[in-house]
């Protein structure tokens, strides 16, 4: 018999607590994003204000979008890693190729 692919055998037990810390870790990320949005809108805010006093514009919303976007992205990923983690069937065992791997964010592809 000759093997074709790699793939590791991982029990359900096992998917579930790799996949519930991907979520966690984006929860978390979620929350380190939400409050530095914050901070960055209030820092940004007085220096559109200090721009404005001085009758210049001021572009400084790209910084803060690009940290919403991060925010989403972990957000969905969160959302993602839960709902999978939900419906991971009870002992069973589960061949993963590298791009399940991947996509469980254990490596990158």
């Amino acid at each position: 018999m000759a093997i074709k692919e790699l793939r590791l055998a991982i029990t359900s037990s096992e998917l579930k607590d790799l996949v519930e810390a991907r979520a966690r870790y984006h929860t978390d990320r979620v929350e380190l994003l939400k409050a530095e949005v914050t901070r960055m809108g209030e820092l940004l805010d007085d220096m559109d204000e200090e721009a404005s006093l001085a009758g210049k514009f001021s572009n400084s919303g790209s910084a803060v979008n690009s940290l919403k976007s991060k925010l989403k992205k972990h957000r969905d990923q969160a959302t993602y890693f839960k709902f999978f983690a939900a419906h991971i069937v009870p002992n069973e065992t589960y061949e993963l190729t590298q791009h399940d791997l991947a996509t469980l964010e254990v490596v990158e592809y």
